[in-house]
């Protein structure tokens, strides 16, 4: 394929010193580090993707969120150096409701960005008021600016003055990370050239996963499948209770159950359903347990269900594929086109009334080999998704900036993520 002037632009080196020569940051004010990240709200499954950068990156980590921090621990597993909190927990709260609160957020993360120099600032979303910051720093500095985006056409409603003013951000950003295809296609839609946009691969931080790694055998006639993640309208949670309970009046001695784990504001709702049609025999309800838990819950089940109208990616269908489930999945995912196909799970329409009905009698006549074949599948899928390649991706696309030669030495770089 020609190359552009742009793409040529986007190849010149921005240091001749930066790259996977540089030693983790030590974080001292002034030192100017390879790449600047600005964070506005930290997964767990970022952490072992932030560990495995800063081991071939010298990089910098501007945390915005601290009950982030709180809440997934990510202090005991990133190195302090590699962390600055720009904003306390009262005034991220504030930023969600008032104007002076953005303006508190934007303020701290500029003062972070100028005390803490970086040729390349990467950040997360657009929505953060503190992510602007590294917006002005390639305005005021021309330094280069990468933004990681999650989002799909189906994730939310979208409406036209917000879709122009995001598309005009993201063509002013010089690349865009997504995780897969829907996402990618979004940027497309918005008029982001494809030669800005870098499928980077989803990453979770598979640690607790792999001793749970296993292809499953057939569970037999009871088959207990697993719904993780926030009881909240998007997910579809009344239409899949309602089709298990139309599953049960065909099929009065089904061996299905249902577990849902997770929380949010239509869990009464929820329970109250169950308690009504008498369901407490095919649904178990919990609460949201803890990160480290995941694992082990998911491997005491045979299969995930999500049935989303709305999700932006659906990373917990990664998660459950590292233990081997094979995973029922609403087309309305942003990962269904990279994760999940007939091999490996069902496909769930939700626009289609009987799509859940037909999806549970999927699940219940598979037969023995088929269900082995789909969890084998899963396990495959699983290994090709590691927290090492996805880093290896990202840093095959930022080297396109740090070397004259950066198109050689790409496929050995994303090569060696995949092997790991």
């Amino acid at each position: 394929m020609e190359r552009t002037a742009e793409d040529v632009e986007n190849t010149k080196p921005v240091t001749e010193t930066v790259g996977r020569l540089k030693a983790p940051s030590s974080g001292e004010p002034g030192r100017t580090h390879a790449v600047g990240l600005i964070i506005d709200y930290h997964h767990h499954y970022r952490s072992m993707f932030f560990m495995e950068m800063a081991k071939r990156l010298d990089i910098f980590v501007a945390f915005t969120s601290p009950s982030g921090l709180d809440r997934q621990g990510l202090a005991s597993n990133i190195p302090l150096e590699l962390q600055h909190q720009t904003v306390t927990r009262y005034q991220y709260e504030r930023v969600l409701r008032r104007p002076w609160g953005a303006l508190v957020a934007f303020v701290k993360t500029m003062y972070v960005v100028l005390k803490h120099p970086a040729p390349i600032w990467i950040i997360h979303g657009y929505s953060n008021p503190a992510c602007y910051a590294g917006i002005v720093a390639k305005w005021l500095f021309g330094c280069k600016l990468i933004m990681w985006g999650e989002s799909n056409y189906q994730d939310h409603k979208r409406y036209r003055p917000l879709e122009w003013f995001k598309g005009t951000l993201l063509r002013y950003c010089d690349q865009v990370h997504v995780y897969g295809q829907s996402a990618r296609d979004y940027c497309r839609w918005l008029g982001v050239p494809a030669s800005r946009i870098y499928i980077v691969q989803p990453t979770i931080d598979e640690r607790p996963f792999v001793p749970f790694l296993r292809c499953r055998k057939d569970p037999g006639r009871r088959r207990k499948v697993l719904y993780v993640g926030r009881f909240s309208p998007e997910k579809n949670l009344p239409r899949l209770l309602e089709s298990l309970r139309e599953h049960r009046e065909v099929f009065p001695r089904t061996g299905l159950s249902l577990t849902m784990v997770g929380f949010g504001a239509q869990e009464e709702e929820l329970r109250e359903f169950v308690s009504s049609h008498a369901m407490q025999d095919l649904v178990t309800i919990r609460d949201k347990v803890q990160p480290g838990e995941v694992a082990k819950v998911m491997s005491e089940h045979d299969a995930l269900i999500l049935p989303s109208v709305q999700e932006a990616y659906g990373l917990v269908v990664l998660e459950a594929q590292w233990t081997g489930l094979p995973v029922a999945v609403s087309t309305r995912c942003g990962c269904v086109r990279d994760l999940v196909n007939p091999a490996n799970g069902w496909l769930i329409d939700p626009g289609h009334p009987g799509s859940l009905q037909r999806v549970w009698s999927e699940i219940e006549r598979c037969g023995s080999a088929e269900w082995e074949a789909k969890s084998r599948a899963a396990v495959a899928t699983a290994q090709a998704y590691s927290s090492a390649r996805s880093v290896a991706l990202t840093l095959a696309a930022i080297e396109r900036w740090m070397r004259p030669d950066a198109s050689q030495g790409l496929a050995e770089l994303a090569a060696e993520g995949g092997s790991r």
